[in-house]
């Protein structure tokens, strides 16, 4: 069935050819490997449905803003692969191109792997039949929690297929290893499937099931049409965002790099593109259009961030650095009883006692919108590119 499927989607000359690319890319990175890790960084691993050109530029929105908080130790990035829609449709591309101009704009380095392209087939499913070429993303997990001296945090944007079947293979490990998966999917309600859920139900309910240490983030509420008033519950991280004012200011080679993905662009010169690409190219994708986001409140409380109105206006601040009267908009986690159904259905209900999952909440206030983009802007205005 596997290899029908294969087949079908035309997948094992796409997996072979980014099987060797991972081998080269951890070759170049991993010989500079840039060590942050301290006692105040949080060790994370990041899992992500990251592509060029992109699926959703969501992605490349979530990745800048990881990298903009130096409060993490970025020990890999894991990229959650799937097939074309259609049979006839081309692939999506794993996004190493712009992870590794990234990696040039910060001076950071890391492993980069891709994960199985189709979903698991049960809950019981490790994807250990999948073939060689699907296996890097779920080793490399494992192996980084086997070699961490710390816990290490697991941060996943897409599906949870790599976390599912890296924990079906090594619960104890994960038990003994992670300190939380901070899940970006679902919804807080009950209704149609949320995207990253409908595309792989097994492994959703698999990790939501694991009684490990979950900072759930649910990206819709009791609906998924984003256009609805209800769109920004109290429990959803929905939020949107003009480009207008997500991309002023910024810094030109971050702007570039926006720019070059936003645009589809396949220039080999990748480097060069970052301080050279066409300025027309830059104001029509960066200073027209809105962008729906869901991750960014993840990111904001697992660094240990605020959301505060300061002089200059809305930013995300560490919190010793918040004045005491300072106004802060309400973003926060709190221990749910949880259960979830075969069919992906969420039952849950806050609790004062022990829990190991906890649900974001937020002020549910549409102007929290506005104060998002203002934040995320200022974070992103702060981007450390190196000289």
């Amino acid at each position: 069935m596997l290899m029908n499927l294969n087949k079908q989607y035309s997948m094992n000359g796409f997996f072979c050819r980014y099987s060797g690319l991972v081998v080269f890319f951890c070759l170049c990175w991993c010989g500079v490997v840039y060590s942050q890790s301290t006692a105040e960084k949080v060790p994370i691993v990041y899992i992500t449905d990251f592509y060029h050109s992109p699926g959703d530029p969501d992605d490349h929105i979530d990745l800048a803003t990881l990298m903009a908080l130096p409060e993490f130790d970025i020990r890999a990035i894991l990229i959650d692969v799937r097939p074309p829609r259609k049979p006839d449709a081309s692939p999506y591309e794993p996004g190493f191109v712009p992870i590794s101009q990234m990696c040039y704009l910060s001076g950071k380095s890391f492993p980069v792997a891709v994960g199985p392209s189709l979903p698991l087939r049960s809950t019981n499913d490790s994807a250990v039949d999948r073939a060689e070429s699907e296996q890097p993303a779920i080793i490399l997990l494992i192996k980084i929690l086997r070699e961490s001296k710390e816990k290490v945090m697991v941060n996943t944007v897409g599906t949870c297929r790599i976390i599912a079947a890296a924990y079906l293979r090594e619960p104890e490990l994960f038990r003994e290893k992670v300190s939380a998966l901070v899940v970006n999917a679902g919804s807080s309600g009950k209704g149609s499937l949320e995207h990253n859920v409908a595309v792989d139900l097994y492994s959703y309910i698999t990790v939501m099931r694991s009684g490990l240490p979950i900072l759930w983030f649910p990206c819709a509420a009791d609906t998924t049409n984003w256009d609805a008033k209800n769109a920004m519950g109290p429990h959803n991280t929905f939020y949107r965002a003009p480009h207008l004012q997500l991309f002023a200011n910024l810094p030109v080679p971050l702007r570039n790099w926006f720019a070059f993905a936003l645009s589809r662009s396949s220039r080999g010169d990748i480097l060069r593109a970052l301080s050279d690409f066409p300025a027309k190219e830059v104001d029509l994708r960066l200073n027209h259009g809105m962008r729906n986001l869901w991750s960014t409140q993840s990111f904001i409380l697992t660094s240990s961030r605020v959301l505060t109105q300061t002089a200059e206006g809305w930013r995300f601040l560490p919190k010793s650095k918040v004045n005491a009267d300072a106004r802060i908009e309400d973003l926060a986690m709190i221990p749910v009883k949880f259960s979830i159904s075969d069919d992906g259905q969420p039952t849950w209900s806050r609790t004062e006692g022990p829990s190991n999952i906890q649900i974001f909440q937020r002020s549910p206030s549409i102007q929290g919108a506005g104060f998002m983009a203002e934040a995320l802007n200022a974070l992103l205005r702060e981007f450390p590119i190196v000289r």
